[in-house]
């Protein structure tokens, strides 16, 4: 089974090499630039790594909280 990873970050270059990182473990990687994009995919990821200084007006303490909440 391939993991899904999301990387959540408002500045697109730095989520970029981290996904890239990432993908050396053959897993899939999704890269958003805000919470409410990721929130608004409806997406399930293995495990979600996110910036704590987002730039949509919200942090990213708050952004996981969210994810949790909607989590199965």
């Amino acid at each position: 089974m391939n993991e899904r990873i999301a990387v959540i970050d408002d500045h697109r270059d730095a989520a970029e090499t981290l996904a890239e990182a990432f993908q050396q473990y053959e897993v899939t990687v999704v890269v958003y630039t805000s919470c409410e994009e990721l929130l608004k995919s409806g997406e399930i990821f293995d495990a979600v790594v996110t910036d704590t200084n987002l730039g949509d007006g919200m942090n990213g303490f708050e952004c996981a909280g969210k994810i949790h909440a909607r989590s199965p």
